[in-house]
């Protein structure tokens, strides 16, 4: 260290995700629980200091998900400011256990934001409280929707409640999962939609504490899709299956356009039409987002 000259060091510390841009490092993930600046200054001014060559300490404890402080993936990262990327810095010890301690990142020759991080992809070890590894929602066959998550580790966690969104910003409940509390273990949770409209949807997840306390994950866009309705057997004797329609209103009318009936489908989709006398009839299916009209025929 050949640093000339007197400054003057501020030091703070940021609880929550500092952002995890890692473009251009061998970087995996950076710490979620908090992150370090420490500001040079030469009078009023930030300055970094002349000749500086040096390491630092950065502590952990029990809430940062540190499972093994030995390990070699864990590591310190830096980054200039919150606009550009974390580079690694490095390791030059650790001490400790998971419970609490210290690792010493390489020497640096500048002063800048700082964290705890991973270069390695699988998060069993070392996760650093990344709660939420994948989320996405899936369409399924019969008109449902799947959404499934994954979580490293989680702290405290209560349950977590999935919310869909015609328009991706007014979120209503579409299900909840309990949460498993506090674990660095991975975990993959999914929860079915049952009355997931047709249209373009959004879901997030809403993450609650035991203490009440809530975050929210990003956003999964759901694309629309057109109802693949049928009905059979056609021509039909005694009953019609309409396939993708259960819990649905449905009508029947005459060809002259007369309504002969209206009824909400069971699960099975089965509507008796075994009264009816022979002839051609057409099935009006009324969904969230538009009406549907089928033809059948009556032996």
């Amino acid at each position: 260290n050949t640093q000339s000259g007197t400054t003057t060091y501020r030091a703070e510390q940021f609880e929550g995700d500092p952002g995890q841009n890692v473009a251009g490092s061998d970087l995996a993930r950076v710490s979620r629980a908090s992150w370090f600046t420490i500001t040079p200054f030469s009078g009023t001014t930030v300055t970094q200091p002349s000749g500086f060559g040096g390491t630092l300490g950065v502590p952990f404890a029990s809430g940062d998900g540190i499972t093994d402080p030995s390990a070699a993936t864990l590591v310190v990262a830096k980054r200039p400011d919150a606009t550009q990327p974390w580079v690694n810095a490095g390791r030059s010890a650790a001490t400790g256990t998971a419970a609490g301690g210290m690792l010493t990142s390489a020497p640096f020759t500048s002063f800048s934001d700082f964290a705890l991080a991973s270069t390695s992809s699988s998060a069993t070890v070392n996760p650093l409280p990344v709660t939420l590894i994948s989320f996405n929602a899936v369409r399924q066959a019969n008109g449902t929707v799947q959404v499934a998550w994954a979580t490293a580790s989680e702290q405290h966690s209560a349950y977590f409640e999935v919310q869909r969104s015609l328009d991706g910003r007014v979120f209503t409940s579409a299900g909840q999962v309990l949460a498993s509390g506090t674990t660095t273990q991975a975990h993959h949770y999914t929860s079915i939609d049952n009355t997931a409209p047709t249209g373009q949807l959004y879901y997030r997840l809403r993450q609650v504490d035991a203490d009440n306390t809530a975050t929210y994950s990003p956003t999964a866009t759901l694309a629309g899709c057109t109802p693949q309705l049928a009905l059979y057997p056609n021509p039909a004797q005694d009953h019609l299956t309409i396939a993708l329609a259960a819990g649905k209103t449905v009508q029947l009318f005459d060809l002259a356009g007369y309504l002969l009936q209206t009824t909400t489908l069971p699960a099975s989709g089965y509507l008796h039409v075994g009264t009816l006398p022979a002839g051609t009839y057409l099935l009006r299916v009324v969904l969230p987002e538009q009406v549907l009209t089928l033809r059948f025929t009556k032996e």
